[in-house]
């Protein structure tokens, strides 16, 4: 475009972007934030889950290994 033609159109108005209501432009925000959040919490939730799994395997060795510990004989003094 030829620098007078754009001129043209500035005084005119015409380069600037549509305004859009203040409630659309809220909800288009909200909306957009919806989904990182989503994935945020379902990280979350995957790194809670895998947490509880590890304290089970954990509590459950230490079940089967503690009597073999206790009952094991001890040195002689």
């Amino acid at each position: 475009i030829r620098r007078v033609a754009l001129r043209e159109l500035y005084d005119r108005g015409a380069l600037e972007p549509r305004r859009r209501a203040v409630w659309l432009q809220l909800s288009r925000l909200a909306a957009g934030s919806v989904l990182p959040l989503a994935r945020r919490w379902w990280r979350r939730a995957r790194e809670l889950a895998f947490a509880a799994w590890v304290w089970t395997l954990f509590v459950v060795l230490l079940a089967i290994a503690w009597p073999m510990v206790a009952v094991t004989p001890g040195r002689a003094r």
